[in-house]
């Protein structure tokens, strides 16, 4: 193991990995979430859900997790659910008119071989590649995320620090309770808020996994936007770099880390 200080370069070198890993845009570089491609995206968040599988698993617990995917959440983002944001967030009036200056002003128009339409404000989407547009979107998902905390209240790891029940890195949400009925109220309470926003879940990419008394078990159903969400017993789930199945453990994702740095 080498233990000497990095040089500038090699720092340099991660650096223009972990930006060109994680920015969205039309220049050919794949979108990817985190830090240093091909490793967890988001550390704090997929260590507080496997230490949650864990307790509950060790403790014999009970604890529901449901991992969320909004469809095309780049590309069907209200604009009405941006203002909203930006008043519950009390940004100031100089900044909004900007902002809704900035917004109101994208217009597009199709074209065909013999016909081409006028143009159309758009009601919708954001920028792909713009900076501000990035920040628009995470305070938009923040709501529709705040919206179902009012339901119920998460659990507590082992350090008994209470997590909020719902959480989230972009447009990918994930939700922990301690029973499936607490889990219902919140679905129907993110349903509520991503169907006034004209906006729609992937159930067939969502996955739900239920812990009775520290083991999963898919004999009990949940729903979003009327359909079942797949449970995660023979269909795991990659969230964030890492992945979760029925197995409780960390074993599988070990010895990904072990090949990928072998």
């Amino acid at each position: 193991m080498n233990t000497k200080e990095p040089s500038w370069k090699e720092v340099s070198d991660i650096v223009k990995k972990a930006r060109s890993a994680s920015s969205p845009g039309p220049n050919g570089i794949p979108y990817k979430k985190g830090g240093v491609p091909g490793f967890s995206g988001c550390i704090e968040h997929t260590s507080i859900i496997s230490q949650l599988i864990h307790k509950a698993k060790v403790n014999k617990k009970d604890l529901t997790v449901v991992w969320l995917d909004l469809a095309n959440a780049y590309g069907t983002v209200p604009h009405m659910l941006i203002q909203q944001s930006l008043d519950h967030n009390h940004i100031p009036d100089l900044f909004k008119r900007i902002i809704r200056s900035y917004l109101s002003g994208i217009e597009l128009r199709f074209s065909t071989s013999t016909f081409t339409t006028t143009w159309q404000k758009l009601q919708k989407e954001i920028v792909t590649g713009c900076t501000i547009s990035v920040i628009l979107c995470v305070m938009g998902m923040d709501m529709i995320i705040k919206s179902g905390e009012r339901d119920t209240r998460g659990p507590k790891t082992s350090t008994d620090i209470r997590q909020p029940p719902n959480s989230g890195f972009m447009d990918d949400f994930t939700i922990t309770s301690g029973t499936h009925v607490q889990t219902r109220w919140v679905l129907m309470a993110l349903e509520e808020t991503v169907t006034w926003a004209r906006m729609a879940f992937k159930p067939r990419k969502a996955r739900v996994l239920i812990i009775r008394k520290g083991k999963s078990t898919h004999q009990i159903e949940l729903k979003v936007q009327g359909e079942a969400i797949p449970p995660i017993i023979d269909n795991p789930i990659k969230c964030l770099g890492k992945w979760y199945d029925d197995s409780l453990s960390d074993k599988n994702n070990i010895r990904r880390v072990e090949q990928q740095v072998s």
